[in-house]
């Protein structure tokens, strides 16, 4: 039974001695803790709210979620800074894809005065030449996709002989400064379309 006890003893050591190395040795820089994730943020945009209180509904409002709390709500446009909005225009602008500018804020006349702020959030991600070509001559693009449902037969967002008079003079340079499409009634000095002048502050 001796021949045993010795072997029994030394698996016994070893695995104290192991347990004294891993818990003696000098400690190293410890592990990086995970980066937490960033909280998903969600934009409910020109919704009505029922505040659980009154007998009547919000005028039109906007609504920003922040992981599981409401951290705003607001008549105006909430900028956002969402990774996905990020990732989506990344991608687009790295592999070259056309894209589009438009809002939901069709069906509310307080916040569609609001969509040329909200036009201006662009400028993380394109410069102000890509922006305006986006919304004039890019839009236009898509819109001549719908096939018969197109309702203009001629050409659209460019500024050349035989296209629809549909124009806008702004006082200024958006080129240099697209900030001034964010407040039209001070900065577009003229409003035309289909050869109709609607406003004109010369």
């Amino acid at each position: 039974m001796k021949p045993h006890a010795p072997l029994l003893l030394s698996a016994a050591a070893l695995g104290l001695v192991a347990a004294v190395n891993l818990t003696g040795q000098e400690a190293g820089p410890a592990p990086a803790a995970p980066a937490k994730p960033a909280p998903h943020v969600t934009l409910f945009s020109n919704v009505r709210i029922f505040d659980g209180k009154s007998d009547t509904l919000s005028a039109h409002s906007n609504v920003l979620v922040r992981g599981n709390l409401i951290e705003k709500i607001s008549a105006d446009p909430i900028p956002t800074d969402r990774r996905g909005d990020t990732v989506l225009n990344q991608l687009a602008k790295k592999y070259k894809i056309k894209t589009a500018f438009g809002t939901d804020m069709l069906f509310s006349p307080a916040n569609v005065v609001t969509q040329g702020k909200q036009l201006t959030r662009l400028k993380k991600w394109y410069s102000n030449a890509e922006i305006l070509i986006m919304v004039t001559s890019q839009n236009a693009e898509l819109l001549t996709l719908s096939g018969p449902r197109n309702p203009y037969p001629g050409k659209l967002g460019v500024v050349e002989e035989g296209t629809y008079a549909d124009l806008l003079l702004v006082d200024g340079n958006p080129l240099e400064n697209l900030d001034l499409v964010a407040d039209p009634d001070r900065n577009f000095t003229v409003i035309m379309k289909d050869g109709t002048i609607y406003k004109n502050a010369r």
